[in-house]
């Protein structure tokens, strides 16, 4: 039986990430003035974020029997995930991302097979305190139910995140998801619409901040400040600083404020796991309390 803080289950792919001074249009070229590879994914990247904070953590997904499935598993071994990865002849998922490197602003594209993990492959010999899942792999998720508490990784509205958001504990939306949920993008009504959902919930703005619901309490927390190179992958750090947090025992605000803090740190580098922060730097900002209060959304 192998023990882990967190179980992570979801999609995992390769990241090309070109960074640009301007986006281009149609019919546009242009010259990107940075380039990384790496591993990606947001229930992965999420992994090892956990790894590098220090965290015991296991991650289940899918890779194609190619050379990008072989880069994937072995990006796990240099984080130090223990990654349950099933190979098949559909080929590991692929994505581009366009960064503006002026301030981190992105356009993702991405190529995804459309084959998924079954029931029977959910590992029987992991035993976690908490459960994340990014909905991706539904039928894998749905046997690991009742194992342990589920925070959902809620990107966006599909049919897995539909499947799963009523059996979260913890409800962890973007603002895309929030809106197409709870069809308004009041946000007030948007967090109430997910708190009726599930006991805890949150949603989160970039540099805005966020805005939580538990225990028919709200509140909003503002962004840390920090000099952003590039978003990608800071919601997938979020969402697996979180998951820790609330593995080592902390509350659901402390919580929120240790993620949140990753995430920001995870900006500061380009691509998606540039800068996975390490939890001395986490701490650090913590500590200095450095928040963008002026941008911060309210309710």
């Amino acid at each position: 039986m192998h023990e882990a803080q967190v179980l992570a289950v979801g999609h995992v792919c390769v990241d090309l990430a070109f960074g640009v001074t301007a986006l281009p249009g149609p019919d546009e070229k242009t010259r990107a003035e940075r380039f990384a590879f790496g591993g990606g994914g947001p229930a992965a990247t999420a992994a090892c974020a956990i790894a590098r904070l220090g965290g015991r953590v296991c991650f289940l997904g899918r890779v194609g029997r190619d050379p990008f499935g072989d880069f994937a598993a072995e990006d796990f071994a240099r984080f130090g995930v223990c990654a349950h990865l099933v190979r098949t002849d559909a080929p590991t998922p692929i994505s581009a991302a366009f960064v503006r490197i002026t301030d981190g602003a992105r356009t993702l594209v991405n190529h995804r097979p459309s084959v998924r993990l079954a029931a029977a492959d959910a590992p029987r010999a992991v035993r976690a305190r908490v459960l994340l899942a990014d909905g991706h792999e539904p039928e894998a998720t749905l046997p690991l139910l009742g194992t342990a508490p589920l925070v959902l990784d809620a990107g966006s509205l599909h049919e897995g995140t539909r499947l799963l958001a009523p059996k979260a504990q913890v409800l962890a939306a973007s603002e895309r998801f929030a809106r197409e949920f709870a069809g308004t993008d009041k946000p007030k009504d948007m967090l109430k619409a997910l708190a009726d959902t599930a006991p805890r919930a949150c949603i989160t703005f970039g540099a805005r901040g966020l805005i939580w619901a538990e225990e028919g309490r709200m509140g909003a927390m503002p962004a840390w400040r920090v000099d952003a190179v590039d978003t990608t992958g800071a919601g997938d750090v979020f969402h697996g600083a979180l998951a820790l947090a609330l593995a080592r025992g902390e509350g659901f605000v402390p919580a929120l404020r240790y993620a949140s803090a990753a995430a920001a740190l995870a900006c500061t580098g380009f691509g998606a796991r540039a800068a996975l922060p390490q939890e001395a730097d986490v701490q650090a900002l913590l500590a200095s309390g450095s928040v963008r209060e002026e941008d911060a959304i309210c309710l």
